[in-house]
């Protein structure tokens, strides 16, 4: 007869069972993350604003007074996106992001626990798309929202392994290996 231990041990193997170790997101990791997806998706929309504003403000010989606006916008732009996604990062109503949590993937379902009180389950066919990072993986439940899992969670290599194939085996995605 199987020990209580030895029956958890082989639920776990049949339920196929990962948790990751206890996490938090630090506000530079979440900036960096945020600052990377909107460059990603959006950098031609800066690269013109930057240029516009060159142009009517260095190389435009009779600027008016719409040129200068233009100018000033195009300039001011960029850095006003920088400026937003370090305020949100910063913001009190953000500290949400930053407690510590701890994420145990059981069968088709991915379980998340932050701190004592707060706890969320989703279905793994939830997510949509899932990306590996250098030091973090993104987990997408749409375009706009999605879970940072820092790869210092992972225990070992094999942790994250498992974790990968876990999501193929559950889920319609493919991990996709992004600014490595």
């Amino acid at each position: 007869m199987l020990s209580p231990k030895g029956a958890n041990l082989v639920i776990d193997l049949l339920l196929m069972k990962t948790t990751l170790a206890p996490h938090t997101l630090s506000a530079r990791m979440h900036f960096g993350i945020i600052l990377r997806r909107r460059l990603q998706s959006l950098w031609y929309v800066y690269l013109i604003f930057f240029g516009v504003g060159i142009y009517f403000l260095f190389l435009d010989q009779n600027p008016d007074q719409m040129g200068r606006f233009l100018g000033v916008v195009g300039m001011v732009y960029p850095f006003s996106t920088v400026l937003s996604a370090w305020v949100y990062t910063r913001r009190q109503s953000a500290s949400h992001f930053y407690q510590e949590r701890e994420i145990t993937l059981r069968g088709d379902v991915m379980e998340v626990r932050f701190g004592e009180e707060e706890f969320n389950s989703h279905t793994l066919k939830t997510f949509i798309k899932a990306e590996q990072y250098t030091n973090y993986w993104l987990l997408y439940m749409n375009k706009t929202q999605y879970y940072i899992i820092p790869r210092s969670a992972f225990d070992s290599d094999e942790t994250e392994a498992q974790f990968a194939e876990h999501l193929e085996k559950y889920t319609d995605v493919k991990r996709r290996s992004a600014g490595r």
